[in-house]
């Protein structure tokens, strides 16, 4: 398994757009209040966060100081390796579930 990406690497991936389609579905799909929003009403939604996510990410960037990131990635890493054992988690429980298990 390969190296948990830093802070400031995945914030330069969304601020060049890179993952933002992924980090909405994850957000938003399985939040009932989202689908239950009006189709137009998604398309809003959606199109803002395409917009500001990534704006967002490059004023963090821009002005949040080098020793404020470097002070936060021992959190980003233990809370990113939480987050991928339990994608883990939901990938072994889908292929389980599958393969009829």
């Amino acid at each position: 398994m390969g190296e948990v990406p830093g802070l400031v690497e995945v914030l330069g991936m969304l601020a060049s757009g890179i993952g933002v389609g992924a980090v909405l579905a994850f957000l938003f799909e399985h939040f009932g209040w989202f689908q239950n929003l009006s189709g137009h009403g998604r398309w809003w939604l959606v199109f803002g966060v395409s917009l500001g996510l990534p704006l967002l990410a490059q004023v963090a960037l821009q002005l949040v100081p080098a020793e404020v990131w470097v002070a936060l990635q021992p959190y980003w890493k233990a809370l990113a390796s939480g987050f991928l054992a339990w994608a883990g988690s939901q990938v072994a429980h889908l292929f389980h579930k599958g393969s009829g298990g």
